[in-house]
């Protein structure tokens, strides 16, 4: 009998580098999915007013947010916000101060922006993990008569632009979820024609130019 001769080849196990970015890569994937999620499918339809939400996550998605509250008397809640941390821990934070948000806003249809934080506050307070928090800024505004209301939890100041200058929306408060009894200074403001305010999460002025510089605010 001759000899018969065997080739066995082993396939390499994938390195384990390979493991960890399709991990990565996974989890992006669901933390997206979850943040696409928690996002409004349309804005409020108010006359005589334009509303233009928009959102683009960076590579690594955040916890960054926003929403609409439709409230009594025609007024609606305006919402955005940030969690710390990414990927999915960050997006299921989302999900949950959402929740909270709109359970609060509209089930207490009186309740004012500062009144609304406190008591997401104080739910978050106890839920929330140790090293996280949230950033939000709540407003309520009347369509019919431009005024605005609001609070806010340490979030990014929104900008509002008139005729003649933009200033910003300033109001003190500790983030969300850090410590319990926080209370929020409102302020209040009134939108004419043709001016408007700008919301925004630290992802837009962190984001670089083509000369790698941020964009950062105006002194």
């Amino acid at each position: 009998m001759g000899r018969e001769r065997y080739i066995i080849r082993m396939a390499a196990a994938p390195p384990r580098e390979r493991i960890e970015c399709e991990r990565s890569e996974q989890e992006l994937r669901v933390a997206r999915t979850i943040q696409q999620a928690n996002l409004p499918r349309e804005a409020p339809q108010l006359e005589g007013w334009q509303v233009a939400p928009y959102c683009q996550p960076a590579r690594e998605v955040g916890g960054d947010f926003y929403d609409f509250h439709l409230l009594s008397e025609g007024r609606v809640g305006l919402v955005v916000g940030d969690a710390t941390g990414r990927g999915v821990p960050a997006a299921l934070l989302t999900t949950g101060v959402c929740a909270f948000l709109g359970g609060v806003a509209t089930t207490s249809g009186s309740a004012s922006p500062g009144e609304v934080l406190t008591r997401v506050n104080e739910a978050l307070v106890a839920r929330i993990a140790p090293n996280m928090f949230v950033t939000c800024f709540y407003a309520i505004l009347d369509p019919n008569s431009g005024h605005l209301l609001y609070a806010n939890a340490g979030h990014s100041l929104p900008c509002c632009r008139r005729e003649d200058a933009a200033t910003d929306l300033g109001a003190r408060g500790m983030p969300l979820g850090l410590m319990p009894g926080m209370s929020y200074e409102e302020k209040e403001t009134d939108l004419g024609p043709r001016e408007g305010v700008l919301f925004y999460t630290d992802g837009l002025i962190e984001a670089h130019n083509p000369q790698g510089e941020m964009f950062g605010t105006l002194a």
